[in-house]
Order: structure tokens, then sequence, then C-alpha cells
């Protein structure tokens, strides 16, 4: 059964290793090229700031402990000559969605006076030492700059939209790797038809010298005439070389794009069906819809417009109202107080208004005319990209127009050169040709077909980047 499944897998390797097909070619460059995982990066990145953003609304607790002994030399029998002072209490922050700050604090502390020896008692403070308990519960509500939290919440919105626009990112650097592909892909296999064209050239032209060399030798020809035949042999092997560097230039390429050492022997092109050509204004609406870096600098002006509602609200004055409960309690013993710190009896209420303002205000407008200039830009960007793709859209489509009829007029050139070439051999086996003639006819024939074969690459080139260049091939449509 192993030996069975080994022999499976040998049969099939090979077949697959000799061929890849276009769409197989674009999901290869895609998987691994290096640019693409560079831009699968920036969403994980945003990842990590959304999640700082959200870091806004985290509390904070803070915690003291302290300790302090004081000896003051003093003129007065009756006042202290040091002071022993230790202190522990923590305080907790909160944050709130809507801009207000919730606070709460707890202090305990015991001070310790020493007096002079020579102080009546009567005269030294009853309680000594002495217990400090203070609770403090504070809210803050922002009525101007600040009120609704827009710092949080443009944030928030302008890191959303900017993952939302890396991830439409990725999209478009897989477009331009699939357009690259194309090209690439298709101008590796033109070159393969140049070579092919070319070498078959050369070998009519060494048919011809041969031709030449036996009727030189019958005397039937001069020796310039077999010179003209080595001259056109040695143009046609010249081309042979250039068409062999311009294909092995085409392999670099494509080796690099698919990130691979060696190509397939053969590249295959799938059958797909017509591709209708709609007016301009269509192909335009329709790259709208699909193509994503309409759907990047959308996701660009979203976040664009956070930064400058979170500038504009940036520029107000600070006016808060801040409420303020709590209890105080001084006791002799720990225990009595902490308990009357817990007793509303011993409470503790303020009500106040804190007000502030920038003067001058360069900041804020700094800061405003920047988020305003940053959104014009992808203003523009979206007006660039619609007009670059536009163009794109009517080069390719006037390429498909004209492509269809060159292929057209190609394939009457094939027919004529094939009635062609039927009558001239229907004449050299009657005698009434020569060989020189019919090489030169078939070569017409021959040269009229690869060039066929030329044009059918490139209307297939330029059909495909048409359905790229709208944005709804179906193969990018699955890999989003």
């Amino acid at each position: 059964m192993m030996m069975r499944v080994l022999l499976v897998l040998g049969l099939l390797l090979p077949i697959s290793a000799a061929a890849m097909s276009l769409e197989a070619a674009v999901r290869q460059a895609v998987e691994r090229h290096p640019d693409l995982r560079l831009a699968e990066l920036a969403p994980l990145l945003d990842q990590a700031r959304r999640t700082g953003v959200q870091g806004m609304l985290d509390g904070r607790l803070g915690v003291t402990a302290s300790a302090s002994d004081s000896r003051i030399r003093t003129v007065s029998p009756f006042a202290a000559l040091g002071t022993t002072n230790i202190q522990f209490g923590y305080q907790l922050t909160q944050p709130l969605e809507n801009g207000d700050t919730v606070s709460g604090s707890f202090t305990m502390a015991r001070v310790n006076q020493a007096y002079p020896a020579t102080m009546p008692l009567a005269f030294q403070p009853s309680l000594n030492p002495l217990y400090q308990s203070q609770i403090d519960f504070s809210w803050r509500m922002p009525l101007l700059k600040g009120r609704g939290n827009p710092d949080y919440h443009g944030k928030l919105a302008a890191a959303e939209a900017t993952t939302e626009a890396d991830r439409w990112q990725v999209a478009v650097v897989r477009y331009q790797l699939a357009g690259q592909v194309l090209a690439a892909f298709f101008q590796h296999r033109i070159n393969r038809i140049n070579l092919k064209l070319a070498k078959d050239a050369r070998d009519r032209a060494r048919q011809l010298l041969r031709y030449q060399q036996q009727r030189e030798a019958f005397g039937l020809i001069e020796k310039a005439d077999r010179l003209q035949s080595e001259a056109l042999l040695a143009t046609r092997q010249t081309e042979v070389v250039q068409a062999e560097a311009a294909l092995a230039a085409s392999a670099v390429v494509l080796r690099r794009l698919l990130v691979v050492d060696r190509l397939p022997k053969r590249l295959e092109v799938g059958a797909m069906g017509r591709v209708a050509l709609p007016p301009l204004a269509q192909l335009r609406r329709v790259a709208r819809r699909h193509r994503p870096e309409f759907k990047l600098l959308k996701a660009r002006l979203a976040a664009a417009d956070a930064a400058l509602q979170r500038a504009l609200a940036d520029d107000q004055a600070q006016l808060d109202l801040v409420g303020q409960v709590g209890t105080r309690a001084q006791e002799g013993l720990f225990k009595r107080a902490f308990r009357s710190g817990l007793s509303l009896s011993h409470r503790f209420a303020q009500l106040s208004l804190e007000l502030s303002d920038d003067i001058g205000g360069h900041a804020a407008s700094a800061a405003i005319r920047q988020a305003e200039v940053a959104r014009e830009q992808v203003i523009a960007q979206q007006a660039q990209t619609e007009r670059a793709i536009g163009d794109t859209l009517a080069r390719t489509r006037v390429a498909v127009a004209t492509g269809r009829r060159l292929l057209q007029a190609s394939a009457a050139r094939v027919r004529a050169e094939r009635k062609k070439f039927n009558a001239e051999m229907a004449r050299y086996r009657e005698g009434r040709s020569d060989t020189a003639t019919l090489i030169q006819f078939e070569g017409d024939l021959r040269r009229a077909e690869l060039q066929q074969a030329l044009q059918r690459e490139s209307l297939a080139l330029s059909e495909r980047q048409l359905q790229l260049a709208r944005g709804d091939w179906p193969l990018m449509a699955a890999m989003q």
C-alpha cells in the first residue's frame, strides 16, 4: 500500500512541478512576498495602539506610607520639643467614559509630640499620641473642555479607523503584487514566443543558406548571393541571442515575485469568458465599489475627521465642577479613630468650580490647523486616486478593444498566409517555383501564426488587467 502511494506521488509531483497556472502564481506571490508580510504587521501595531487608548480609562491606585521625626529648639516652656508623625494611606482614581473622574482616598496618621520635663501635665494635650483618620470621595465633572471625554473617544475612533485603513492597505499590496505578477507572467510567456519566433527564423535562414550553397556549387548563383544568406543567418542568430537574454531577464523578475529559485516549464493561462466592455463611467463606478484604495482612503478620512474633532474640542476653556465629601476623626486610640472615621458625624463636604484657560492659544490653533491640513490631504489623495484609476481603466479598456480587433486581423492574416503558402506549394510540386520562395512563404505563414499567438497573449493580459483595475477579479475577491 505504501509503495502504491509513493508511486502515485511520484507520478503527480513532476506534473505539478512542470506547469503553473496564473492563479497559482498570484496566490504564491501573495503568500510568500515580503512586502505583504510587512503590510500585515501594521494592523497588529494598530491593535496595540487601540489597547493603549483604552488604557485611558484604567483606574490608578496609589499607596503612601511615611514616617518623620523632628526636633526643634524652642524658647517657650509650653512649646513641643519634637514631633513624630507616622502615616499611611491609599488613593484610587477612576476616569469615566463620559469624561468625569471619580476618586477616593483614605489616610490614617499617628502624631506624637514631646514636651519639656518642666512643663506641667495640665498644660500638655490630653491626646498624645493623636490618631487622625481622613476619608474623602470626590467627583470631578468637566463643563466645557473635556466634557463627554472627546480625547478618549476621538483617539479611539482614530485608532479604529487607522486599523481599518491598514487592513485595506494589505489588500492594496495584494492588488499591486497581482498586477506585477500579471505583467511578469505574460511577459515571460511572450518572451518565450518571441524566442520561438527567432529560432524559427534562424532555422529558415539555415535552410536558405544550404539551398544557396547547393546552387552556388552548380554555378547557378554568384558568391555574393551566398554571402547575403550567411549575413541573414548571422542576423537571425543575433536575434535569437537577444530573445534568450530577454527571456532570462523576465525569468528573474518572475522568480523574485514568486520567491522561487526555478520556474516551471509551462506557464498556463486558464480560459476565461469574454470580458464585457461597458462605458468608462460604469467601469469607474464599479472600481469605486470594489477597489481597496477607495476603502483605504475612506478609513483614513474617518481617522482625520476624528483627529480634527478632537483638536476642536481641545480648544476650549477648562471649567470643572468638583464635589467632595468625606469624614475627619481625631482620637487617642487607633481603633476609635478608625471607627470614628466611618461615622458621618465627622463629615466634610465641599463644592467648587475650577476655571483655567491657555493664554494665546497657539498650541490649540496649530493642532487644529494641522488636523485640517491632514484631512485636506486625504481628500486630495481621493481625487488623485480616482483620476489615476480612471486613467488606468481608460487605457486598459482601449487596449482590450483594439486588442480584439488586432486579434481578428491577425487571424485573417494567418488565413491569407496559409492560402498563399498552399498555392505556392502546389506550384513548387509542379516545378513552377523554387525552394527559396517556398521557404520564404513558409516563414511568412509561421511568423503570422506566432504573431497571432503574441496578440492572443497581449489580449489575455489586457483583459485580466481590466478585471484587476475594476477590482472585481474573483481571484482577488477570494483572497480578501
